[in-house]
């Protein structure tokens, strides 16, 4: 059996929305503003010249950042905690960086012992002939029922490509 980890919204821990950004360069500006990346994360961890160490650059209402897990767009920001439980365990093909979060008003770092996940998906782990899914207005599947293909068995972590739960990340009951 596999859970999926999912923001608590109910807990004080998580924000409702992460008012950050992740950036290979550490910017500072005491106007609270940051300039676009010049990579396009996670996709870009796969690059070889991404670097191992970046930044999560935060505005002024980031809030505590005292969360063990969180589910950013189609990645993770994970503590060490969890981070090291990612690497003890067998996981699928996924993509990681340390992650230093810094504030951007004067570069005072918030938290440094963070990870940031990408897991791709693209092993295929859903048996679409056993699966039910609904087409929403805007194309996206919706799963009713989510059969996997028994390879992600195999697996104490993975995420799937399709459907609306495309880049969360499912967890082993073990």
């Amino acid at each position: 059996m596999h859970y999926i980890l999912m923001n608590d919204y109910d807990s004080s821990l998580i924000p409702r929305y992460l008012n950050g950004m992740i950036d290979s360069v550490k910017q500072v500006s005491n106007t609270w503003e940051y300039e676009s990346s010049k990579y396009s994360f996670p996709y870009d961890m796969k690059e070889i010249d991404c670097p191992e160490s970046l930044f999560l650059l935060c505005r002024g209402n980031v809030g505590a950042l005292k969360f063990s897990f969180y589910h950013h767009g189609v990645a993770q920001i994970v503590s060490g905690k969890i981070s090291e439980l990612i690497k003890s365990k067998k996981s699928s093909i996924h993509y990681s960086r340390t992650l230093v979060a810094t504030s951007i008003k004067d570069g005072h770092v918030l938290r440094d012992d963070l990870g940031y996940y990408y897991f791709s998906g693209q092993e295929g782990f859903i048996d679409f002939s056993r699966s039910k899914f609904e087409e929403d207005k805007l194309g996206s599947l919706v799963p009713h029922n989510l059969v996997l293909l028994d390879k992600a068995k195999e697996y104490d972590f993975f995420s799937i490509e399709k459907s609306l739960l495309a880049g969360f990340l499912f967890v082993s009951e073990s």
